[in-house]
């Protein structure tokens, strides 16, 4: 079990105690890799709605070490920065949303865990009022107004932020995406590419 060291760890919700990594960990391993690494730990997968709150914590300046205490807010700026500004180096991220079509429906599975050594979702849910396509979407309005499940909304404000839709017709797993061309959330992504600047967020329930 890892020892917390609340400085590296964003208070995602006070009333539930969750915290996010403010570093990205485990590089270079496959969606269903990063999940088993973590839970090694003691740890989980963001999904996309913590992901989506920790972000707009930051945006609004209102971020917080586990501790309680509030982060300078510059650094508050470089975290939000390393997450979604254009620039190199490549930086990416898994997220805990796995898309799956059954009998002609879009599903979102989230909250896996590992129960007898198989990767198990504890949410799966029809995926409801959300943005069907791709499309260049504002940044803020996704952060401001997410679905229940994360998502950015059908009505969004367009934007130059990427928004790469689930795919009906094939399984996908989410994750964030920066690099010096465009950022973006990208609900599309097979699930066992890997690369050097593709890691993960540590979640955990703190207390």
């Amino acid at each position: 079990m890892k020892t917390i060291q609340p400085n590296k760890y964003i208070l995602a919700d006070e009333n539930t105690g969750l915290i996010i990594s403010i570093g990205r960990y485990h590089h270079n391993n496959t969606w269903e890799q990063a999940h088993e690494l973590l839970q090694k730990e003691d740890f989980f997968m963001p999904t996309i709605s913590n992901m989506a709150l920790v972000s707009r914590l930051l945006k609004e300046k209102k971020a917080k070490y586990a501790d309680g205490s509030l982060i300078n807010k510059s650094e508050q700026k470089r975290i939000f920065n390393d997450i979604y500004e254009k620039r190199d180096p490549y930086r990416a991220e898994w997220l805990d949303a796995d898309f799956k079509v059954i009998n002609e429906v879009l599903y979102i599975n989230y909250n896996h865990r590992l129960i007898n050594g198989v990767l198990k979702p504890q949410n799966s849910e029809k995926l409801e009022d959300y943005l069907m396509k791709d499309k260049e979407i504002d940044l803020n309005s996704w952060l401001n107004n997410p679905t229940s499940q994360g998502l950015p909304r059908a009505n969004i404000k367009e934007g130059d932020f990427n928004y790469y839709a689930p795919m009906k017709d094939n399984n996908s797993v989410a994750g964030l995406r920066a690099g010096a061309d465009r950022s973006n959330l990208n609900c599309c992504r097979v699930p066992f590419y890997s690369i050097d600047g593709l890691g993960v967020r540590r979640a955990k329930i703190f207390q």
